[in-house]
């Protein structure tokens, strides 16, 4: 762990690939930052890792404490340029259709609005 970094895409240009080998996540910002730069990603498959990680198109998704998955899939990258640039290209693409800041207030104003809207409130309220 690096602590606090205001050279996050400067060290995101230097990697092949990111990787995130997590047991338990929950909404893992170095995915879509990885992703924004052009960085394919092998990631576990917890939390909404699946959900940022179309598995195949933007990286690829491995089973949790599979070691031997992690490993090929990251060997598969390495050796396939073509494959990885394809990845990141198509990672960015996700990242700006589908995780700008306006889409992220949006899907905020949407929850809120749902749940001001509900007609049954909790007992005592």
């Amino acid at each position: 762990f690096l602590g606090t970094r205001a050279d996050v895409p400067e060290l995101l240009a230097l990697m092949d690939v990111l990787v995130l080998t997590s047991h338990m996540e929950a909404n893992p910002i170095c995915l879509l930052e990885a992703m924004a730069c052009q960085k394919p990603v092998v990631a576990t498959r917890v939390g909404s890792v699946p959900e940022i990680v179309a598995d195949g198109t933007t990286g690829y998704l491995v089973e949790p404490g599979n070691a031997q998955q992690i490993a090929q899939a990251i060997v598969q990258l390495l050796s396939d340029r073509e494959k990885a640039a394809a990845m990141g290209c198509a990672g960015r693409q996700h990242v700006l259709q589908h995780a700008t800041i306006q889409r992220t207030v949006e899907g905020y104003q949407q929850l809120l609005l749902e749940i001001y809207n509900r007609k049954a409130t909790p007992a005592g309220c």
